[in-house]
């Protein structure tokens, strides 16, 4: 039986592929709780276009304009943090393809969608909605983002295009899940090493009446719950102190934009590294 009711913006008919042994009881477990928030059938139920809706404002679609620009390279990478299945990665990926046909000089959108679950990844691999040209390619690798190897993993994938740094990478919602399973510290990790390799930054944090939520669905279903729930510190504001941490040292990168916020009102706010200083209309 699938479950189509709302639970704080996360579908609770959404089954998670970490638990896929045969269900002998005589209650279905609650699919949507899920340890790495690695749901099969998402976009089914949570279209691209709630999310894609908000990139599509003329002041939108300036900033995602100006963030190309600033790219010196012919290829624009992108990295999608995350991407389970694929569908908003090349939903993405498609809006800045339009947006690259009114520069000056174009360019070729190159991104690479990484999430830590085989079965999604070979999901996205084997339905892309279009295949790789001259103005963008779509590639999809397993890797989970806070393996001890996963920077250096991403480094060589930079290697080949000879960049440094992902011009933009995206993180819809990836936060909460990283904080439950690593903890505090392990966030200020992830945030760290994203903004390593990253000349911009989407980030859509989960504020903590999501983690709430995920920790009670844990439980009702016997899994437990997440066994770093309590001792998280950072708990009020999560996804404030998020932000807020990007833009203090040592990070240290501008908040350059917020955009309308998604169907669910979860903000998605662009970082960019201070290079230099940012006069934009946009800024925030």
């Amino acid at each position: 039986k699938i479950f189509t009711s709302y639970i704080a913006g996360e579908l609770r008919c959404m089954k998670s592929s970490t638990h896929k042994e045969e269900w002998t009881g005589t209650k279905l477990p609650d699919p949507g709780a899920s340890q790495y928030g690695n749901f099969i059938n998402y976009y089914h139920f949570n279209p691209p276009e709630n999310r894609l809706h908000s990139f599509k404002s003329s002041n939108s679609e300036g900033v995602l304009k100006w963030v190309m620009e600033k790219s010196t390279k012919q290829d624009f990478l992108v990295l999608d943090i995350g991407c389970n299945s694929g569908e908003l990665t090349e939903g993405f990926a498609q809006i800045l393809l339009n947006g690259t046909r009114t520069l000056e000089s174009p360019k070729r959108i190159s991104v690479l969608g990484v999430d830590l679950d085989q079965s999604l990844i070979q999901s996205a691999t084997d339905s892309r909605s279009f295949a790789d040209s001259c103005d963008l390619s779509v590639r999809y690798l397993k890797l989970d983002i806070m393996d001890s190897d996963a920077i250096n993993t991403l480094q060589t994938f930079l290697r080949g295009f000879d960049h440094t740094c992902f011009d933009l990478t995206l993180c819809f919602s990836v936060t909460m899940w990283v904080h439950l399973n690593h903890g505090d510290e392990g966030l200020s990790q992830f945030l760290s090493n994203v903004a390593e390799v990253s000349e911009h930054v989407l980030i859509e944090p989960q504020p903590w009446k999501c983690y709430r939520n995920a920790q009670r669905r844990m439980i009702r279903n016997g899994l437990g719950g997440f066994f770093l729930y309590h001792s998280l510190k950072v708990r009020s504001n999560v996804d404030e102190w998020i932000l807020s941490k990007l833009t203090s040292s040592p990070i240290s990168m501008n908040k350059l934009f917020r955009f309308e916020s998604s169907s669910w009102g979860r903000s998605m706010t662009m970082f960019s590294k201070k290079h230099s200083k940012i006069e934009l209309p946009w800024l925030i």
